[in-house]
């Protein structure tokens, strides 16, 4: 039932097939087996499934034989018995046809098979290169044999002599071909075989990727963990994963150190640093500047820190990194109190000295103390004292000055002498009206009153009413009126020997 079924399925696309089983099996046997193939279950196919009892269709009813559908079976007649159609098998010899016109005509029944009888069809086109065949419905076919000459070389060109049979390969020299090797590219056929060609690139231009070539399978791209670049220039460190480049985790630092400057990063270009404005506040991060602040991108020193704090017993300094640097000190210093002397420091702190400053002022006329804040203070008194002038009386201090009363004055003698070296000693003198001046001379010497002419001029002419003194003489010369008077040595005159007294 299946090699029926299959020949069945087979009818509609090879004739040829189904005409080569028919002699083996017989027309009607095969008519038979196909008519109840469409009733068996033996078919996969939902539409040729043996059909279940109750939906068998009822044979058709028929009056006469006219009623009936004709049979497939050429070899087969409709008939109507008992008013339902049937068959029955056509004569021997009887005419039919099987619409096989590889049978030729005066197709006649023969053993419940359709045969011809006369004028078969001989298909023979003479070329040993074809295989000759008749098509039920065509009639011949004849068939190029493509594998007689087939030699499976792809750079050959395969022929059939029609009249011998026999093969030929022509080698197709320079033609394109295909090594089957996937890593060769722009094969050329050589000498009948396929020659490969240059070896084929398979970098994919990702630097993520280890490019191989298979010779089966061609180029393969195998993931790796190289290092690689984003483009993102504000990201380091980057690496493959998954066949991808991946941005680093460290991001790139665009701090320039610069305080007068912003930077920022640009995925493009990189790092870009912008200038602050003059003026912005900064740090030169040195600690002894204050109010540094930016000009042109950079960062100015302001004005230097002042580190002095105030206390005489620090050594005040400024360390560039650190700032202000305060040390105790051991010099001296100033308590405050400015009735102690020699304070010295002491761990940081004015210790008073043991001394006491000397507020004795050497004035009779003020009493002398020392305030703590002050400092000496010389407190004017009345006490009694002495001008130190002897024309005076009755002295008192007033006002923090010693004062007395003035009384008649007293006449006074200046003495004058001469000396070896013919000078006089003094050579100018300055006394009251009434006074007197002692001259006492060597023998050498003596003293002439002249006229100031004559004492400019060095000359000796004596004053006509004059004083004189004779030589080795002492003489006191007393003078009641105001004046110059001027005088000299008439030996030595030339040499410079004069003098004057003035008088008021």
């Amino acid at each position: 039932m299946k090699l029926l079924f299959s020949m069945r399925l087979l009818a509609s696309t090879a004739a040829a097939t189904v005409t080569a089983v028919l002699p083996a099996v017989g027309s009607a046997a095969l008519v038979g087996a196909l008519a109840l193939s469409s009733l068996a279950g033996c078919t996969d196919d939902p539409a040729l499934a043996e059909p279940t009892p109750s939906t068998v269709p009822a044979p058709a009813a028929c009056k006469v034989d006219a009623d009936c559908a004709v049979h497939a079976d050429p070899c087969m007649t409709a008939v109507c018995s008992a008013g339902t159609c049937g068959a029955k098998a056509k004569a021997e010899g009887a005419a039919c046809n099987d619409d096989n016109i590889c049978n030729g005509s005066a197709e006649k029944c023969a053993a419940g098979k359709c045969v011809g009888t006369a004028n078969s069809m001989a298909c023979d086109d003479k070329n040993a290169c074809t295989t000759d065949t008749c098509d039920p419905k065509q009639g011949c076919v004849f068939l190029t044999l493509a594998s007689k000459c087939e030699d499976n070389q792809a750079c050959t060109a395969d022929a059939c002599d029609p009249a011998t049979g026999k093969c030929s390969n022509t080698s197709l020299e320079g033609q394109p071909c295909d090594d089957a090797n996937q890593c060769s590219e722009n094969d050329l056929c050589a000498a009948g075989k396929c020659a490969p060609g240059k070896i084929k690139s398979c970098d994919d231009g990702k630097v993520c990727t280890t490019d191989s070539c298979d010779p089966k399978w061609g180029c393969v791209g195998q993931n790796n963990t190289a290092s690689c670049t984003d483009n993102n220039a504000c990201t380091k460190g980057d690496e493959c994963l998954d066949g991808e480049c991946r941005a680093g985790k460290i991001a790139v630092s665009c701090d320039d150190a610069n305080p007068c400057t912003i930077d920022l990063c640009d995925p493009k270009t990189g790092c870009v640093s912008t200038p602050l404005a003059d003026g912005k506040p900064c740090s030169d991060s040195d600690a002894c500047t204050a109010e540094d602040a930016c000009s042109a991108g950079k960062c100015k020193a302001g004005k230097a820190v002042d580190c002095n704090d105030g206390n005489a017993c620090t050594s005040d300094v400024c360390d560039p990194k650190t700032g202000c640097e305060l040390a105790n000190s051991a010099t001296g210093c100033d308590d405050g109190n400015a009735c102690t002397t020699n304070d010295l420091c002491d761990k940081g702190v004015c210790k008073s000295g043991s001394g006491a400053p000397d507020c004795n002022d050497g004035n009779p006329c003020t009493d002398d103390a020392c305030d703590a804040k002050k400092g000496c203070l010389h407190t004017p008194n009345t006490a009694t004292c002495d001008d130190g002038n002897a024309n005076t009386s009755g002295d008192k201090c007033a006002a923090g000055t010693c004062k007395g009363t003035p009384s008649s004055p007293q006449p006074k003698t200046v003495t004058v002498k001469t000396t070896p070296a013919s000078k006089f000693v003094p050579d100018s003198v300055e006394i009251a009206v009434g006074d007197s001046v002692e001259f006492t001379t060597g023998a050498s010497h003596n003293a002439v009153e002249v006229s100031q002419s004559t004492w400019d001029a060095n000359g000796t002419t004596a004053l006509v009413g004059g004083f004189g003194v004779g030589f080795g003489e002492t003489k006191i010369v007393k003078f009641d009126k105001a004046g110059t008077f001027y005088f000299v040595c008439t030996p030595h005159a030339a040499m410079g020997m004069k003098g004057m007294i003035v008088v008021k």
